[in-house]
């Protein structure tokens, strides 16, 4: 699946794709990486409710179009005929969109974007005169989301890949079966078709239900939350259902749903994945030198020290480990292991010394190899170059990592897919001012030679 974000506040073209197993994203500062980190984890944290809207009942209705015995008996035909033309001409979806406009997923969108950027109109890119347009593509359908009064809407929803059509048309067909059809009685079981066509449609999004954002300043809005606690987290989340006047702090939904991951730890046996657990030990061991803990009476992550008895609050260990304390934190207690895991991390490299920098980019990439994809947002140069090594040794899939270069233009963001090759990823970003530093040097030193001369 992708999401296409198209004159988007700062942004003039997002594209993100969601097969991609790591996702390395560049960028100067105040060039939008947090504006669409924030937007496409919104629209896959509401994923679930457009296939909630997409039930059986509406995909009966809408698609199908299996209104009366004709029509039925024409589509029964057309299967057995396998006759592509009649088959497509029965499945038209071409007048769905007003009932997803009156959907669970369109109006918690809605909430999700107002909580996070106080104002949906204010979306609206300033650098052009285009009209700000999100893209939810699946293989069966695509979604255009445009804003109207204020609000989002669906403007458009049409085919999806360019042979969609005729997988459409192969379920159906698959549907005449020992299961669905009756050869005695010549009678479709048309329920069980549109279940299935349901699973079908909807199989690339059930996979994405589990994402989890950790902003930058990671340790510092954790201290901050913790003075005030976690009601004002939650009731920041439904700012805009509370009637009365009450003071609010403003609060993203992304960070909300941080602190309260943090705070509503749950040990569950169930969710274990004795590789992922293994990664998250060997950073404590091999970067933090000590072990993170929940403590469940007070509801806070402390540190224990190896080779000690202490057991510290965050607020007295080193800035490294605070911010380290809340990766591994999602690893050992909130992701849930036997499923597929979204972790969006913005400046992983944040206080770290390049060694611990390029040591946790290499658990970042043993952990998109299991069942947990990884997208970060990063400054440094020493990850990129780690990177790179880690591609040239092959222990990479270049074909599931993607580099995405936030760059500046007239219109807005433009946002570049760098290519991602054996050799590596061309460096777009950080080049230019290792370059200007070293040329710079280069002078300072003419003229050193100059004046001694």
């Amino acid at each position: 699946m992708k999401i296409i974000l198209e004159n988007f506040g700062i942004i003039e073209r997002f594209e993100f794709d969601t097969d991609d197993d790591f996702t390395f994203i560049i960028g100067a500062n105040n060039t939008g990486k947090s504006y669409a980190m924030t937007a496409v984890y919104l629209i896959i944290k509401n994923l679930p409710y457009l296939i909630e809207d997409f039930n059986s009942e509406f995909i009966h209705k809408n698609i199908t179009l299996l209104k009366s015995p004709l029509e039925q008996e024409e589509f029964k035909q057309a299967l057995k005929a396998e006759d592509k033309d009649s088959i497509e001409a029965l499945s038209d979806n071409s007048d769905i969109k007003g009932d997803l406009n009156n959907g669970v997923f369109i109006k918690n969108l809605n909430n999700s974007f107002k909580n996070s950027f106080d104002s949906i109109e204010n979306l609206q890119n300033q650098y052009n005169n285009n009209d700000l347009n999100i893209i939810i593509s699946t293989y069966f359908f695509i979604f255009h989301i445009k804003i109207k009064n204020g609000i989002f809407y669906f403007e458009v929803i049409g085919n999806g890949y360019e042979n969609s059509s005729d997988r459409f048309r192969e379920i159906c067909i698959e549907q005449i079966s020992k299961d669905n059809y009756d050869e005695d009685n010549e009678e479709f079981n048309y329920k069980a078709s549109i279940d299935n066509l349901q699973k079908e449609i909807f199989s690339e999004l059930k996979d994405l239900k589990n994402i989890y954002y950790l902003p930058a300043s990671r340790s510092g809005i954790y201290q901050s939350m913790n003075s005030f606690g976690q009601i004002f987290a939650e009731l920041s989340q439904k700012r805009t259902e509370i009637s009365y006047d009450i003071k609010i702090p403003t609060m993203s939904v992304p960070i909300s749903d941080y602190y309260i991951n943090l705070v509503s730890i749950k040990e569950n046996s169930d969710k274990k994945n004795l590789e992922i657990e293994k990664i998250a030990s060997e950073i404590e061991n091999n970067i933090l030198n000590g072990k993170v803990s929940f403590n469940k009476e007070n509801k806070k992550l402390t540190f224990l020290p190896n080779g000690t008895d202490l057991n510290l609050d965050l607020a007295f260990t080193s800035s490294m480990v605070s911010e380290i304390t809340f990766i591994v934190a999602y690893l050992k207690y909130i992701i849930n292991n036997n499923e597929n895991n979204i972790i969006m991390i913005e400046e992983p490299e944040a206080h770290l010394h390049p060694e611990v920098q390029i040591e946790l980019l290499k658990k970042f990439i043993e952990l998109s190899k299991l069942n947990v994809k990884i997208i970060i947002t990063t400054h440094s140069d020493y990850m990129l170059d780690q990177l790179n090594n880690l591609i040239l040794s092959k222990d990479v899939n270049i074909n599931k990592a993607s580099c995405l270069f936030f760059k500046e233009s007239e219109k807005g963001t433009r946002v570049i897919n760098v290519n991602v090759s054996e050799l590596g990823i061309k460096d777009e970003n950080f080049i230019y001012t290792s370059e200007k530093l070293y040329n710079e040097k280069l002078n300072f030193i003419d003229n050193l030679n100059k004046y001694e001369d």
